[in-house]
Formats: structure tokens, sequence, C-alpha cells
């Protein structure tokens, strides 16, 4: 695109080079037109030039465009996978505390049966010791 402009440029500057040389052996004196001449070119150079940028700007915002697209939806993709993971880790932390929760009421019920057993034992006990006094 760059090496169009320049390309362009450069033809331009002939042009303006050639118009120059045929306007100062046509008339010497006529400077005035000759330089009329000379900022017509330019102007249409520089319009030529513009022109060339927008439409480069214009192409790579349409690349850029597509580009963020791309990324929105990459980003959107690992947010999924972000919310799935989390869910899981949720369930599997609601699972481990349900198993604390029931682990504790089994130490509970265990020491409750021990509690019953040694009580049963030391009744059994006291029992025998009343009957042999």
């Amino acid at each position: 695109m760059r090496e169009e402009a320049v390309d362009s440029l450069t033809l331009i500057e002939e042009k303006a080079i050639t118009d120059k040389i045929s306007i100062v052996t046509s008339s010497s004196g006529d400077t005035q037109k000759y330089r009329q001449v000379m900022k017509d070119q330019q102007a249409e150079a520089i319009f030529k030039m513009i022109s060339k940028i927008r439409e480069y700007y214009n192409l790579k915002k349409g690349d850029k465009l597509k580009e963020l697209q791309e990324k929105i939806s990459l980003v959107e993709s690992q947010l999924q996978s972000c919310d799935t993971r989390k869910q899981e880790l949720s369930a599997e932390l609601n699972k481990s505390k349900d198993l604390i929760r029931n682990q504790d009421q089994v130490k509970r019920n265990i020491d409750n049966l021990n509690y019953k057993k040694m009580k049963a034992e030391v009744d059994k006990l006291t029992h025998e010791i009343e009957t042999l006094e």
C-alpha cells in the first residue's frame, strides 16, 4: 500500500516536471499559470493519498473488528469453562462438608455406643458386687 502511494507520487512528480518544462519553454514569463498547475497537481496527489489512507484504514478496521470478535469469543469460552469448573468445585466442596458432618455424627454415635457398653458393664459389675455382698 505504501509502495503504491510512493509510486503514485513519483508519477505525479514526473508529470509535474514535464509540465513545468513545457510551460517554461512555451511561455517563459507565465509563472502564474505554472504555479497554478503545480498547486492543482499537488492537491490531486494529496487527495489520492488521503483516499488510499482511508481505504487502508477501513480495511484495517474490519480486520481489527474480526480480531476483537475472535478474542471476545475466546474469552467467553474461557469464562464458560471457569464457570463449569467453579460449579464442579462447589459440588465437591458441598459433598466434603456433608461427609465431615456425617463423620462427626458417626463419631458421636460411636461414643454413645461405647458409653452404653461401658455403662452396661459397670451396671453388670455393680450388680455382681451387690450380689456378692
